[in-house]
Protein backbone atom coordinates (compact mmCIF):
# COMPACT_ATOMS: atom_id res chain seq x y z
CA UNK A 1 0.00 0.00 0.00
CA UNK A 2 1.45 3.51 -0.79
CA UNK A 3 0.47 7.31 0.69
CA UNK A 4 -0.96 8.68 -2.11
CA UNK A 5 -1.42 12.51 -2.67
CA UNK A 6 -3.76 13.75 -5.44
CA UNK A 7 -3.36 17.34 -6.82
CA UNK A 8 -5.78 19.05 -8.70
CA UNK A 9 -9.63 19.95 -9.08
CA UNK A 10 -11.77 17.05 -7.91
CA UNK A 11 -15.78 16.38 -7.98
CA UNK A 12 -15.31 14.67 -4.65
CA UNK A 13 -14.70 17.71 -3.03
CA UNK A 14 -16.14 20.62 -5.32
CA UNK A 15 -19.51 18.87 -6.88
CA UNK A 16 -18.14 20.39 -10.06
CA UNK A 17 -18.74 18.53 -13.74
CA UNK A 18 -15.44 20.06 -15.64
CA UNK A 19 -13.32 17.32 -17.50
CA UNK A 20 -10.34 17.74 -14.60
CA UNK A 21 -12.68 17.70 -11.92
CA UNK A 22 -14.29 14.32 -13.15
CA UNK A 23 -11.44 12.51 -14.34
CA UNK A 24 -9.60 12.88 -11.14
CA UNK A 25 -12.43 11.94 -9.06
CA UNK A 26 -12.30 8.32 -10.91
CA UNK A 27 -8.98 8.63 -10.14
CA UNK A 28 -9.19 9.18 -6.73
CA UNK A 29 -11.60 5.83 -6.48
CA UNK A 30 -9.31 4.09 -8.60
CA UNK A 31 -6.50 4.21 -6.40
CA UNK A 32 -9.27 3.26 -3.57
CA UNK A 33 -9.73 0.27 -5.63
CA UNK A 34 -6.33 -0.60 -5.53
CA UNK A 35 -5.94 -0.74 -1.75
CA UNK A 36 -3.72 2.63 -1.54
CA UNK A 37 -4.31 5.75 1.23
CA UNK A 38 -5.35 8.41 -0.81
CA UNK A 39 -6.01 12.22 0.40
CA UNK A 40 -6.68 15.55 -1.44
CA UNK A 41 -5.77 19.00 -2.50
CA UNK A 42 -8.59 20.19 -4.68
CA UNK A 43 -6.93 23.01 -6.65
CA UNK A 44 -10.41 24.79 -7.35
CA UNK A 45 -9.76 28.48 -7.80
CA UNK A 46 -6.18 28.07 -7.05
CA UNK A 47 -5.02 31.17 -7.37
CA UNK A 48 -7.19 32.76 -4.54
CA UNK A 49 -6.31 30.16 -2.42
CA UNK A 50 -2.02 29.54 -2.99
CA UNK A 51 -1.32 30.08 0.41
CA UNK A 52 -3.93 27.83 2.02
CA UNK A 53 -2.45 25.14 -0.66
CA UNK A 54 0.85 25.68 -0.10
CA UNK A 55 0.11 24.86 4.16
CA UNK A 56 -2.10 22.33 2.93
CA UNK A 57 0.53 20.66 1.17
CA UNK A 58 3.41 21.35 3.44
CA UNK A 59 1.13 19.32 6.45
CA UNK A 60 0.89 16.11 4.12
CA UNK A 61 5.06 16.05 3.20
CA UNK A 62 5.63 16.72 7.25
CA UNK A 63 3.11 13.60 8.32
CA UNK A 64 3.42 11.04 5.35
CA UNK A 65 6.37 8.58 4.70
CA UNK A 66 6.71 7.37 1.12
CA UNK A 67 4.48 9.39 -0.36
CA UNK A 68 3.61 9.37 -4.10
CA UNK A 69 2.62 12.99 -5.26
CA UNK A 70 0.38 13.18 -8.37
CA UNK A 71 -0.41 16.23 -10.10
CA UNK A 72 -3.64 15.88 -12.44
CA UNK A 73 -4.13 19.38 -13.25
CA UNK A 74 -4.51 21.59 -16.73
CA UNK A 75 -1.78 22.83 -17.98
CA UNK A 76 -0.92 26.49 -16.71
CA UNK A 77 -1.64 25.23 -12.78
CA UNK A 78 1.00 22.35 -13.45
CA UNK A 79 3.88 24.62 -14.66
CA UNK A 80 3.14 26.85 -11.69
CA UNK A 81 3.35 23.62 -9.51
CA UNK A 82 6.23 21.51 -11.13
CA UNK A 83 8.54 24.83 -10.72
CA UNK A 84 7.26 24.21 -5.99
CA UNK A 85 7.71 20.60 -6.03
CA UNK A 86 10.93 20.52 -7.90
CA UNK A 87 12.49 22.55 -4.67
CA UNK A 88 10.21 20.97 -2.44
CA UNK A 89 11.42 17.36 -3.77
CA UNK A 90 14.84 17.46 -2.87
CA UNK A 91 14.36 18.08 0.64
CA UNK A 92 11.45 15.48 1.42
CA UNK A 93 12.28 12.71 -1.08
CA UNK A 94 8.66 12.09 -2.03
CA UNK A 95 8.33 10.23 -5.80
CA UNK A 96 5.91 12.40 -8.37
CA UNK A 97 3.78 11.28 -11.18
CA UNK A 98 2.49 14.06 -13.31
CA UNK A 99 -1.34 12.49 -15.04
CA UNK A 100 -1.56 15.00 -17.62
CA UNK A 101 -5.11 16.80 -18.10
CA UNK A 102 -5.83 17.47 -21.52
CA UNK A 103 -4.10 17.68 -24.65
CA UNK A 104 -1.95 20.88 -24.86
CA UNK A 105 1.03 20.89 -22.37
CA UNK A 106 3.03 19.76 -25.18
CA UNK A 107 2.57 22.74 -27.14
CA UNK A 108 3.78 24.91 -24.47
CA UNK A 109 7.02 23.30 -23.89
CA UNK A 110 7.78 23.73 -27.53
CA UNK A 111 6.84 27.33 -27.42
CA UNK A 112 9.20 27.74 -24.25
CA UNK A 113 11.65 24.96 -23.61
CA UNK A 114 12.80 26.65 -20.36
CA UNK A 115 10.06 24.90 -19.00
CA UNK A 116 11.22 21.43 -20.12
CA UNK A 117 13.72 21.00 -17.43
CA UNK A 118 11.04 21.50 -15.01
CA UNK A 119 8.90 18.69 -15.96
CA UNK A 120 12.53 16.43 -15.56
CA UNK A 121 11.36 16.72 -12.19
CA UNK A 122 8.65 13.42 -12.60
CA UNK A 123 9.22 10.05 -11.77
CA UNK A 124 6.58 9.30 -14.49
CA UNK A 125 4.54 11.15 -16.39
CA UNK A 126 0.79 9.72 -17.89
CA UNK A 127 -1.01 10.93 -20.88
CA UNK A 128 -4.09 10.19 -22.95
CA UNK A 129 -2.79 9.40 -26.26
CA UNK A 130 -0.15 8.21 -28.38
CA UNK A 131 0.53 11.52 -30.07
CA UNK A 132 0.99 13.11 -26.82
CA UNK A 133 3.41 10.57 -25.57
CA UNK A 134 5.26 11.07 -28.96
CA UNK A 135 5.94 14.44 -28.34
CA UNK A 136 6.94 13.69 -24.83
CA UNK A 137 9.64 11.35 -26.26
CA UNK A 138 10.38 13.49 -28.97
CA UNK A 139 11.70 15.71 -25.92
CA UNK A 140 13.77 12.63 -24.44
CA UNK A 141 11.54 11.64 -21.44
CA UNK A 142 11.48 8.08 -21.11
CA UNK A 143 9.24 7.64 -18.60
CA UNK A 144 6.10 8.43 -20.38
CA UNK A 145 2.87 6.12 -19.89
CA UNK A 146 -0.33 6.36 -22.43
CA UNK A 147 -3.17 5.33 -20.46
CA UNK A 148 -6.63 6.92 -21.70
CA UNK A 149 -9.15 8.99 -20.24
CA UNK A 150 -11.61 6.08 -18.62
CA UNK A 151 -14.84 5.95 -16.87
CA UNK A 152 -16.16 3.62 -13.68
CA UNK A 153 -19.70 2.91 -15.04
CA UNK A 154 -21.59 -0.38 -15.44
CA UNK A 155 -24.09 0.39 -17.72
CA UNK A 156 -25.09 -1.81 -20.73
CA UNK A 157 -27.17 0.24 -23.07
CA UNK A 158 -30.60 -0.97 -25.19
CA UNK A 159 -30.04 -0.38 -28.63
CA UNK A 160 -33.11 1.17 -29.83
CA UNK A 161 -33.96 2.19 -33.79
CA UNK A 162 -33.79 5.39 -35.20
CA UNK A 163 -36.28 8.00 -33.80
CA UNK A 164 -38.42 8.98 -36.37
CA UNK A 165 -37.54 12.59 -35.77
CA UNK A 166 -33.49 12.58 -35.41
CA UNK A 167 -32.15 13.70 -31.62
CA UNK A 168 -28.83 14.50 -31.43
CA UNK A 169 -27.26 15.17 -28.39
CA UNK A 170 -24.88 17.88 -27.12
CA UNK A 171 -23.22 16.94 -24.06
CA UNK A 172 -20.47 19.26 -22.42
CA UNK A 173 -19.77 22.34 -21.08
CA UNK A 174 -21.91 24.58 -23.21
CA UNK A 175 -19.23 27.44 -24.17
CA UNK A 176 -18.34 28.78 -27.78
CA UNK A 177 -15.06 26.87 -27.43
CA UNK A 178 -16.74 24.07 -27.27
CA UNK A 179 -18.74 24.92 -30.69
CA UNK A 180 -22.17 24.90 -29.81
CA UNK A 181 -22.84 28.36 -30.79
CA UNK A 182 -22.55 27.52 -34.28
CA UNK A 183 -24.80 24.45 -33.98
CA UNK A 184 -27.78 26.62 -33.90
CA UNK A 185 -27.31 28.08 -37.48
CA UNK A 186 -26.18 24.15 -38.59
CA UNK A 187 -29.79 22.59 -37.34
CA UNK A 188 -31.92 25.57 -38.62
CA UNK A 189 -30.53 25.14 -42.54
CA UNK A 190 -30.21 21.53 -42.02
CA UNK A 191 -33.62 21.13 -40.70
CA UNK A 192 -34.81 23.74 -44.36
CA UNK A 193 -32.86 21.00 -46.49
CA UNK A 194 -34.12 17.58 -44.98
CA UNK A 195 -37.85 17.00 -46.28
CA UNK A 196 -38.15 13.23 -44.46
CA UNK A 197 -37.33 14.13 -40.66
CA UNK A 198 -37.11 17.10 -37.93
CA UNK A 199 -33.58 17.57 -36.45
CA UNK A 200 -33.52 18.22 -33.28
CA UNK A 201 -30.71 19.28 -30.44
CA UNK A 202 -31.18 18.64 -26.85
CA UNK A 203 -27.92 20.72 -24.97
CA UNK A 204 -26.80 18.86 -21.56
CA UNK A 205 -24.35 20.71 -19.49
CA UNK A 206 -22.92 23.54 -17.54
CA UNK A 207 -23.07 26.84 -19.15
CA UNK A 208 -19.94 29.24 -18.89
CA UNK A 209 -21.01 32.48 -17.19
CA UNK A 210 -19.52 34.64 -20.17
CA UNK A 211 -21.82 32.83 -22.73
CA UNK A 212 -24.99 33.13 -21.15
CA UNK A 213 -26.70 35.68 -22.40
CA UNK A 214 -26.34 34.39 -25.91
CA UNK A 215 -27.06 31.13 -25.16
CA UNK A 216 -30.20 32.17 -24.01
CA UNK A 217 -31.12 34.72 -26.87
CA UNK A 218 -30.27 31.86 -29.39
CA UNK A 219 -32.06 29.13 -28.17
CA UNK A 220 -35.23 31.96 -28.11
CA UNK A 221 -34.34 32.24 -31.77
CA UNK A 222 -34.33 28.90 -32.36
CA UNK A 223 -37.85 27.85 -32.85
CA UNK A 224 -37.73 24.62 -30.42
CA UNK A 225 -34.86 23.13 -32.61
CA UNK A 226 -32.88 23.68 -30.04
CA UNK A 227 -33.38 22.69 -26.33
CA UNK A 228 -31.09 22.94 -23.12
CA UNK A 229 -31.92 20.07 -20.44
CA UNK A 230 -29.73 20.75 -17.50
CA UNK A 231 -26.92 19.03 -16.07
CA UNK A 232 -26.33 15.87 -15.76
CA UNK A 233 -24.16 13.59 -13.62
CA UNK A 234 -21.91 11.70 -15.46
CA UNK A 235 -21.52 9.22 -12.77
CA UNK A 236 -24.70 8.14 -12.14
CA UNK A 237 -26.17 5.06 -14.41
CA UNK A 238 -29.44 6.85 -14.62
CA UNK A 239 -27.73 9.83 -16.73
CA UNK A 240 -26.48 6.85 -19.57
CA UNK A 241 -30.63 5.54 -19.40
CA UNK A 242 -31.37 9.25 -20.94
CA UNK A 243 -28.30 9.58 -23.13
CA UNK A 244 -29.05 6.04 -24.80
CA UNK A 245 -32.52 7.08 -25.95
CA UNK A 246 -30.68 9.85 -28.62
CA UNK A 247 -29.79 8.61 -31.78
CA UNK A 248 -26.03 10.57 -32.08
CA UNK A 249 -24.03 12.90 -30.19
CA UNK A 250 -22.29 16.03 -31.69
CA UNK A 251 -19.17 17.80 -30.56
CA UNK A 252 -17.89 20.32 -32.45
CA UNK A 253 -15.21 21.31 -30.46
CA UNK A 254 -12.60 23.75 -31.13
CA UNK A 255 -11.18 23.53 -27.38
CA UNK A 256 -7.52 23.78 -27.68
CA UNK A 257 -6.50 21.78 -24.86
CA UNK A 258 -9.02 19.09 -25.79
CA UNK A 259 -7.54 15.64 -24.91
CA UNK A 260 -9.01 11.94 -25.00
CA UNK A 261 -12.62 14.38 -24.40
CA UNK A 262 -14.97 12.46 -21.72
CA UNK A 263 -17.71 13.46 -23.84
CA UNK A 264 -16.56 10.82 -26.42
CA UNK A 265 -16.66 7.78 -23.82
CA UNK A 266 -19.98 8.81 -22.53
CA UNK A 267 -21.23 8.66 -26.08
CA UNK A 268 -19.67 4.90 -26.22
CA UNK A 269 -20.94 3.92 -22.91
CA UNK A 270 -24.10 5.12 -24.16
CA UNK A 271 -24.10 3.63 -28.02
CA UNK A 272 -24.07 6.67 -29.81
CA UNK A 273 -22.43 7.49 -32.78
CA UNK A 274 -20.20 11.01 -32.71
CA UNK A 275 -20.21 14.29 -35.48
CA UNK A 276 -17.24 15.74 -34.31
CA UNK A 277 -14.73 18.70 -35.71
CA UNK A 278 -11.29 16.31 -36.84
CA UNK A 279 -9.57 18.38 -33.96
CA UNK A 280 -6.65 18.07 -31.54
CA UNK A 281 -6.93 14.05 -30.67
CA UNK A 282 -10.13 13.31 -32.20
CA UNK A 283 -8.95 10.69 -34.70
CA UNK A 284 -6.99 8.75 -31.71
CA UNK A 285 -10.57 7.65 -30.25
CA UNK A 286 -13.34 7.85 -33.03
CA UNK A 287 -13.50 5.59 -36.17
CA UNK A 288 -14.60 7.60 -39.25
CA UNK A 289 -17.24 5.91 -40.42
CA UNK A 290 -17.81 2.82 -37.50
CA UNK A 291 -18.20 4.93 -34.39
CA UNK A 292 -18.14 8.56 -36.15
CA UNK A 293 -18.36 11.19 -38.48
CA UNK A 294 -15.57 14.33 -38.50
CA UNK A 295 -16.15 17.19 -40.43
CA UNK A 296 -13.86 20.16 -40.93
CA UNK A 297 -14.08 22.72 -37.42
CA UNK A 298 -16.46 25.77 -37.83
CA UNK A 299 -17.15 23.78 -41.79
CA UNK A 300 -20.97 24.87 -41.08
CA UNK A 301 -21.85 23.75 -44.79
CA UNK A 302 -20.32 20.22 -44.43
CA UNK A 303 -21.99 19.50 -40.87
CA UNK A 304 -25.67 20.70 -42.48
CA UNK A 305 -24.69 18.42 -45.04
CA UNK A 306 -23.98 15.42 -42.79
CA UNK A 307 -26.96 15.86 -40.83
CA UNK A 308 -29.02 15.93 -44.08
CA UNK A 309 -27.24 12.73 -45.54
CA UNK A 310 -28.16 10.75 -41.89
CA UNK A 311 -31.51 11.79 -42.34
CA UNK A 312 -31.45 10.16 -46.05
CA UNK A 313 -29.99 6.80 -44.79
CA UNK A 314 -26.79 7.43 -46.06
CA UNK A 315 -25.43 5.72 -42.97
CA UNK A 316 -26.45 2.94 -41.02
CA UNK A 317 -26.99 4.74 -37.59
CA UNK A 318 -27.64 0.95 -35.86
CA UNK A 319 -24.57 -0.42 -36.72
CA UNK A 320 -22.79 1.95 -35.76
CA UNK A 321 -24.19 2.52 -32.50
CA UNK A 322 -23.59 -1.38 -31.94
CA UNK A 323 -19.56 -0.92 -32.89
CA UNK A 324 -19.80 2.22 -30.34
CA UNK A 325 -20.98 -0.01 -27.57
CA UNK A 326 -17.80 -2.82 -28.59
CA UNK A 327 -15.44 0.36 -28.53
CA UNK A 328 -16.75 1.29 -25.24
CA UNK A 329 -14.80 -1.37 -23.15
CA UNK A 330 -11.62 0.08 -23.68
CA UNK A 331 -12.48 2.61 -21.73
CA UNK A 332 -13.54 1.31 -18.50
CA UNK A 333 -12.17 1.47 -15.51
CA UNK A 334 -12.13 -2.58 -15.29
CA UNK A 335 -10.56 -2.53 -18.20
CA UNK A 336 -7.95 0.22 -17.16
CA UNK A 337 -7.02 -0.35 -13.72
CA UNK A 338 -4.05 -2.50 -14.58
CA UNK A 339 -2.48 -0.42 -16.40
CA UNK A 340 -2.81 2.53 -13.70
CA UNK A 341 -1.10 -0.47 -11.39
CA UNK A 342 1.74 -0.18 -13.39
CA UNK A 343 2.25 3.27 -13.29
CA UNK A 344 2.28 3.26 -9.60
CA UNK A 345 4.64 0.04 -9.67
CA UNK A 346 6.99 1.73 -12.20
CA UNK A 347 7.74 4.98 -9.92
CA UNK A 348 7.53 2.35 -6.36
CA UNK A 349 10.03 -0.03 -7.86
Amino acid sequence: MSNILLIGKNRCINGKYDGESVKNEVLYNSFLELGHSVQLIDTSSWKKRVFFLAFRLLSVLLTKRKLIIIVSIYDNGAIFLMRYLKFLKKIFGFKLIYWVIGGSITKLLEENEKLIKDFRVNDAIVVESEKMKLDWLSHSFNNVFRIVNYKDIDFKPICMKRNECLRILFFARVSRMKGINQLFEVFYNANKLSSDNTINLDVYGPIDDDYAEEFEESLQRSNGLVTYKGILSPSDNSTYEILQKYDLLIFPTMTIGEGCPGTIIDAYISGLPIISTDWNHNREFIIEGETGIFYPPADNDELTKILVDITSGKYDISVMKQKCIIESKKYLKSTVLCEVERVLDYVCR
